[in-house]
């Protein structure tokens, strides 16, 4: 989200369980990354911010940046 000097976008976190869970200080990137398909949420509807993630996890993310 910063690399790309914190675009604006009009993405919405709703349609994921927790989306309301996503902290503050991270609303605007997650909305943007989700709006551009790089954060997709699991199986379950979940973004699951406040998990871990693995590197399988971050690799999938760069790659959807990068395809995307």
């Amino acid at each position: 989200y910063r690399y790309m000097s914190e675009p604006a976008s009009d993405g919405s976190l709703d349609a994921f369980k927790d989306g309301s869970t996503v902290s503050d200080y991270a609303e605007d990137a997650m909305k943007w990354a989700v709006a551009e398909g790089i954060f997709r949420g699991n199986n379950e509807g979940m973004l699951n911010p406040t998990g871990t993630a693995t590197r399988a996890h971050i690799a999938q993310v760069m790659m959807n940046f990068m395809t995307e």
